[in-house]
């Protein structure tokens, strides 16, 4: 695993990706890779010394290859977090302890197609790995740790076990994370989008009771390990994803590609659970 867009990971990796400068040690050449894993597969050729652990992956930060034996001993602990106090109109601190009472109202109206996005972005995209600033984006909630004083290792699948109450009877969650600098500056680490009536099986979709608190499980992720610098802060950002890029979930019931606009007659009615639980996978 390394810092590489599609392309990249199928042969040659970019030396700057998105805005981001990668690791020198991160722009090998994949392809040679690739034919000597066969020769080793179909005729017993020694293994690519790139893949002597059964995970092998670049430390985003750290100019350095990791190995491991299995995802789970990637890491060896975990920061959780739930959601804070309000710190302006749609961003929130990041409590280690969730706030007795505590929830967050959020509404989506599907009808309204008029958010502001920037040049070459859809709602869903992004266009930037490192930006000057988070930028704004429509349905989503921002959450925002204390900075860190040492530096902190993220190392394992970002998850989340939202705690959430509905008016429809699906919704498709977007959770995102990002590091951000002391000066200000973000970067865009992962991403998972959840339809929430698929969340606890892909074979069969259990929908959501309309005013009954529900759990939903947000558990797989890219991977992105990185090394954050000190002074530097955990975003997460959650919300509702509504982009050109896919199917609007409209929360009827039915098959969603059956949806469409005419089923966006009342808006999405959210009531986030203060005891939404988000949890970082680190390496100490």
């Amino acid at each position: 695993m390394g810092p590489w867009d599609h392309f990249g990971a199928m042969g040659f990796p970019l030396s700057e990706l998105l805005g981001y400068k990668t690791d020198p040690v991160s722009n090998i050449k994949i392809e040679p890779i690739i034919f000597e894993w066969f020769n080793h597969i179909l005729k017993g050729a020694p293994l690519p010394k790139m893949l002597k652990g059964k995970i092998n992956y670049q430390l985003i930060g750290t100019n350095e290859w990791r190995k491991a034996t299995s995802l789970e001993t990637m890491y060896n602990d975990s920061l959780v977090f739930y959601p804070g106090a309000a710190i302006s109109k749609t961003s929130y601190a990041l409590n280690k302890k969730p706030l007795a009472n505590n929830s967050i109202h959020q509404s989506v109206d599907f009808a309204f197609r008029g958010e502001p996005l920037r040049v070459g972005e859809t709602e869903e995209g992004i266009n930037l790995i490192i930006d000057t600033v988070l930028q704004s984006v429509p349905n989503r909630l921002v959450f925002i740790s204390e900075p860190f004083a040492k530096p902190i290792t993220i190392s394992g699948k970002m998850q989340a076990d939202v705690l959430a109450g509905i008016n429809k009877k699906d919704m498709d969650l977007v959770l995102e994370l990002y590091e951000q600098f002391a000066d200000g500056h973000v970067m865009f680490l992962s991403k998972v989008i959840q339809r929430a009536s698929l969340a606890k099986s892909r074979n069969q979709r259990h929908l959501l009771t309309p005013g009954k608190w529900e759990q939903i499980p947000m558990h797989e992720n890219y991977l992105a390990p990185k090394r954050l610098a000190p002074g530097s802060r955990i975003i997460l950002r959650l919300g509702i994803n509504k982009s050109p890029d896919w199917q609007i979930n409209y929360g009827t019931s039915r098959d969603v590609s059956t949806e469409s606009i005419l089923d966006a007659t009342e808006p999405l009615e959210i009531d986030w659970s203060g005891e939404t639980k988000f949890v970082v996978r680190v390496l100490k």
